[in-house]
């Protein structure tokens, strides 16, 4: 069995006084610690606008990781794909693989917040295949 550092990057708690600027340095420096530890993985979530969750740009935070370790498995918890062209975002990741010899683990997802939504001006629809149009799944691959 494997184990993973996980965090939605959450920093809403009562009498909270700890700091988005904290909360992002606390949650690199998890990171970092867990391939010390030996764990296999380090799942990062994407949020916007509240302190909910205080992480916008997980890939940033894991391309610093990448740079600082050598066997971590990296990835998104998730990236909420309707917020970003999946072009970009698939970019962006493949990037993140090169620097990174081969570790990323990608994950998308649609979301579950509409507040994290209406400032992209970003309305998800309630209907199953959204997600996969959005993300082009089934498309013809780019280049043929």
């Amino acid at each position: 069995m494997d184990f993973g550092y996980f965090t939605l990057s959450d920093n809403h708690y009562e009498n909270n006084a700890r700091s988005s600027n904290q909360f992002v340095a606390d949650i690199t420096a998890e990171a970092l610690y867990a391939e010390k530890v030996g764990m296999r993985s380090a799942w990062i979530g994407e949020h916007h606008f509240n302190s909910l969750g205080v992480l916008s740009c997980p890939d940033l935070v894991l391309a610093y990781v990448a740079a600082n370790t050598t066997r971590l498995r990296l990835a998104p918890a998730v990236n909420v794909l309707p917020l970003h062209h999946p072009i970009r975002v698939a970019e962006q990741y493949a990037t993140l693989d090169l620097l990174s010899n081969g570790r990323v683990d990608f994950a998308c997802g649609r979301g579950y917040d509409k507040r994290e939504y209406l400032p992209f001006q970003c309305f998800v629809r309630g209907q199953p295949g959204h997600l996969r149009r959005r993300a082009g799944v089934g498309a013809p691959a780019v280049g043929g």
